[in-house]
């Protein structure tokens, strides 16, 4: 018991907390890197693979530092988008300008690798400083979310269901894929977690400085991922508490990023704005297809929305930390608990159905609510089992259970980052 309360007190100081996660997650980079989790399909590149791309061969500085590395992560694959991402920012905004505009919509995230890679290249302008530069900011991001989420969850709920939260969010199936490729994903992580912890500080003290530069800040993080769950998480709050001044006013204002970018691509660039979401993959197409297709292909996407709802946050979190989420949700005790809860899934469906998109990946975004319903879940089923098997011994076995599956190649099994499971529906 002495020690419980010892470990409770560390718990609750946040430097001891943030090396502890900082050490972690060191750790889950070095395994990713080893141990991959990635795809076997042309999407996915080896480095020997990528050697060969015209135009975009290896230097001699690129070669030097493989040829030392590379018996370690022989079997590191890069996935494409990393790799566009990668090309745009090494020469960024260069890259736009030779027809490449498959990220033209969201720059954040290359303009940021560029802003690190820039003094790195007066030492050699190589890919893979650039690629190094790409990995840093995933880290940089990842910690900052994670001690975040950590944050937010200790004053909700308490800084042991923070702090196992946080741990459960490090060494998920989701960061041993994504925390190793240099593309948005862990951006996206980055994003829920920052937006939810200035809501929940605005919400404690709010004021008009705050929505503004709140607004802002979610607006300026659209252009690394385009997250609108976030945008439909705060409008629905703003509706069901009638604060419609303050909804209106962040709709607006978390707009103008996006249409100052829109303006300077147009206007100032001349070039026709892209979204690769729309042309390339119909993402929100179907709306006004709705009215000239048969009526049973839109009945299709109707039936199918809520299943592959559910079952892209089973794929997501490997279906366990959903079954003790489910058991935990009686035990999770703040205001508003029920409201809040909904409102997040229902926002991040409404995402989802407007896309006509379900993958675990996105899924897997659902980590501020699942995660810690899981700890109070494993809780309260331990509790429930103390008769019969030690709470000590339980919670030893499901952690190291839920850890193993995350860290396996879950490729193996099923795509992680395509639209779930086709072959279930």
């Amino acid at each position: 018991m002495k020690m419980l309360t010892e470990i409770e007190n560390l718990l609750q100081k946040r430097k001891f907390v943030f090396i502890i996660l900082f050490l972690i997650l060191s750790g889950q980079l070095f395994y990713s890197f080893v141990f991959p989790s990635a795809n076997s399909t042309d999407y996915w590149k080896t480095m020997e693979e990528l050697n060969f791309f015209k135009g975009h061969s290896f230097d001699t500085f690129d070669n030097s530092i493989l040829n030392k590395i590379y018996p370690l992560i022989a079997n590191y694959r890069l996935n494409l988008d990393g790799g566009g991402q990668i090309l745009l920012a090494h020469d960024f905004p260069q890259h736009y300008f030779r027809g490449h505009l498959v990220f033209l919509n969201r720059p954040l995230y290359a303009f940021s690798i560029f802003l690190i890679s820039w003094p790195l290249h007066l030492i050699s302008n190589s890919f893979s400083l650039t690629f190094l530069s790409g990995i840093f900011l995933n880290f940089v991001l990842f910690l900052t979310a994670t001690f975040l989420f950590y944050l937010l969850l200790q004053k909700l709920i308490s800084s042991r269901v923070a702090f196992l939260s946080s741990l459960l969010l490090i060494l998920s199936p989701f960061t041993h894929i994504w925390l190793v490729q240099p593309e948005t994903n862990v951006f996206g992580v980055f994003a829920v977690s920052l937006s939810l912890y200035l809501f929940y500080s605005y919400v404690t003290n709010p004021s008009f400085k705050k929505i503004i530069i709140f607004s802002l800040i979610i607006g300026i993080l659209m252009l690394g991922k385009m997250l609108f769950a976030i945008s439909f998480f705060i409008l629905l709050s703003a509706l069901y508490f009638k604060r419609y001044r303050e909804g209106i006013l962040f709709l607006i204002i978390h707009l103008i990023p996006i249409g100052f970018w829109y303006l300077w691509v147009t206007k100032v660039w001349g070039m026709s704005y892209f979204s690769a979401e729309i042309t390339d993959f119909n993402m929100g197409i179907w709306l006004i297809n709705i009215f000239h297709w048969p009526w049973y292909q839109s009945a299709k996407i109707f039936l199918n929305a809520l299943p592959m709802f559910i079952l892209s946050i089973i794929y997501g979190f490997l279906l366990l930390p959903v079954i003790f989420a489910l058991i935990g949700f009686s035990k999770l005790n703040f205001k508003n608990r029920t409201f809040f809860s909904l409102d997040l899934i229902l926002s991040f469906f409404l995402l989802f159905f407007l896309m006509n998109f379900y993958a675990p990946r996105q899924g897997f975004l659902l980590f501020p609510l699942i995660y810690p319903l899981t700890v109070l879940g494993i809780d309260k089923t331990a509790d429930y089992l103390k008769k019969y098997i030690n709470p000590k011994f339980f919670y030893l076995v499901i952690y190291i259970i839920l850890i193993i599956i995350s860290s396996i190649n879950i490729y193996k099994i099923f795509p992680y980052d395509g639209n779930c499971c086709p072959w279930l529906i």
